[in-house]
């Protein structure tokens, strides 16, 4: 019997652990899609049902929003690595996370932007508190895919 090639088989598994940019642009487009598409879901949550039923403001509705958003990004990284095999090499994993923060960061001020038809300013309260949340949030994104390597998962 011959050996046949499992055709799921990433191409980020080699012997010198450097992949493609190509498939560093891909794995990070992945990465990016489902943690984005994760989190319009929990955003249509929080707009259509958590703010209306409990009459929470928009800042307090996301900071309850934020720790089930880390969740997922964790679950979403942790699948990636396994999923797609790469290597535990900090560069690739740096690149992968850096680059689906990237789109992140771009696509996050495109729709605050077209959402309010301007950019958003100090208009509420909460306003410095969401805003830093959402950069530690946001660069727990970036940086899980390294702390997954890190940690040794």
């Amino acid at each position: 019997m011959s050996a046949q090639k499992n055709p799921k088989k990433s191409q980020c598994t080699s012997r010198s652990k450097v992949i493609p940019l190509a498939s560093t642009l891909r794995l990070s487009s992945i990465y990016f899609t489902l943690v984005f598409l994760t989190g319009f879901l929990l955003g249509a949550i929080r707009q259509g049902f958590i703010i209306p039923t409990f009459h929470l403001a928009r800042s307090r509705a996301e900071l309850i929003e934020m720790p089930f958003m880390v969740l997922c990004t964790l679950h979403w990284a942790r699948w990636l690595i396994h999923r797609y095999e790469v290597p535990p090499v900090a560069k690739i994993r740096i690149a992968v996370g850096g680059l689906a923060m990237g789109m992140m960061v771009v696509i996050e001020l495109i729709g605050e932007y077209f959402m309010n038809g301007r950019w958003e300013t100090e208009g509420d309260e909460g306003y410095w508190i969401r805003r830093g949340a959402f950069a530690v949030a946001m660069g727990l994104f970036g940086a899980m895919p390294w702390v997954l390597m890190v940690v040794g998962r």
